[in-house]
């Protein structure tokens, strides 16, 4: 083989190479997509919910950043009161995701609805709920945020010293 084809061949392989490697990840990708369709599928029935948490697990295997794929495991495990799974997933969430509401939205629901009485566990609660109502896109979302925030601030779960009001910058007027 003459030195010419041999670079030539080496180049040849040398793509082939890359563009596999890059089909593979591309396979990987898609793949976990369809496992996070697959969980948002079985979580329409509840009582799936086991089911729905296993396939968004085998999409976060294959793709470790797919904020999605945690949102919709941690909502998965707020059906079978796994409240502390479902924190820690909403907590990566925020990590790959911060601009994301519907994680604070979450993780402030299961704080106070499910967890109000563990103090320990309500940590952070005020500042979800704060976040959750400044990132809402829609009136529902911000309004459920604020009245779970009421909800937190009643129920005396809160250190003294803080304000009974969200801290937010954009508050909604009641309508007078």
């Amino acid at each position: 083989m003459k030195p010419t084809e041999l670079t030539i061949n080496l180049a040849l392989a040398v793509c082939l190479f890359f563009n596999n490697s890059q089909s593979f990840a591309k396979d990987k990708k898609q793949k976990a997509e369809e496992f996070n369709d697959l969980c948002v599928k079985l979580m329409q029935d509840k009582t799936k919910s086991n089911e729905a948490i296993k396939a968004c697990n085998s999409a976060i295997k294959l793709n470790s950043s797919c904020w999605q794929c945690y949102h919709n495991r941690g909502s998965a495990k707020i059906t079978v009161k796994d409240f502390a799974g479902a924190i820690a997933d909403f907590d990566r969430v925020t990590e790959l995701n911060p601009d994301f509401q519907g994680a604070y939205l979450l993780r402030g629901y299961v704080k106070v609805e499910k967890l109000g009485d563990q103090i320990n566990l309500m940590q952070g609660c005020i500042e979800d709920l704060a976040s959750a109502i400044a990132k809402a896109d829609n009136p529902r979302d911000k309004s459920f945020a604020k009245s779970l925030f009421e909800k937190y601030c009643n129920s005396g779960a809160h250190k003294d010293g803080q304000s009974d009001e969200p801290p937010m910058n954009d508050r909604e007027d009641s309508g007078e």
